[in-house]
């Protein structure tokens, strides 16, 4: 069984070597969309893979403050450039990868997927996240094996 959550949130970023020279030499920002797909080898005692319901409750403080209306910029960026990011903004994080849509999929996975792996009694885990960097273009990560908990 797979089921599937869908968050939308804003953010900005700059890239460092991207093939857009715009998207090297400008801050821009973005509409993000993320799915995240649950899989499970059985249902709960309600007859669901996980509730939609929890799944927000779980997930959606994590989107709504740490990703939304945040700036993303590598550290490979100029020092003086990067410590005058940092004084001017509330809500900017200095990544160790390059911000792109395929690292914010695998960024979004690693932090989530631990959550729903200390949920108790469950059979359910987090198997990809989709990335919409626009409604044309998506990332996704997988984790290459994640076992099924009690299986």
């Amino acid at each position: 069984f797979e089921v599937r959550k869908e968050f939308k949130f804003c953010y900005a970023h700059q890239l460092d070597k991207a093939y857009t020279r715009l998207c090297r030499a400008s801050i821009h920002g973005h509409n993000a969309k993320v799915e995240l797909f649950f899989l499970s080898h059985e249902l709960d005692e309600t007859g669901m893979v996980i509730d939609f319901g929890e799944i927000s409750h779980t997930f959606k403080n994590y989107f709504d403050n740490e990703l939304d209306h945040s700036l993303f910029v590598p550290k490979t960026l100029d020092d003086e450039y990067l410590d005058m990011l940092l004084r001017h903004n509330e809500r900017i994080t200095i990544t160790d990868f390059n911000p792109t849509a395929e690292n914010f999929a695998k960024m979004i996975y690693e932090k989530l997927s631990p959550v729903i792996d200390e949920l108790e009694d469950r059979h359910v885990y987090l198997n990809m996240v989709r990335f919409w960097e626009s409604d044309s273009g998506y990332a996704e990560y997988i984790q290459e094996y994640a076992p099924v908990k009690g299986v």
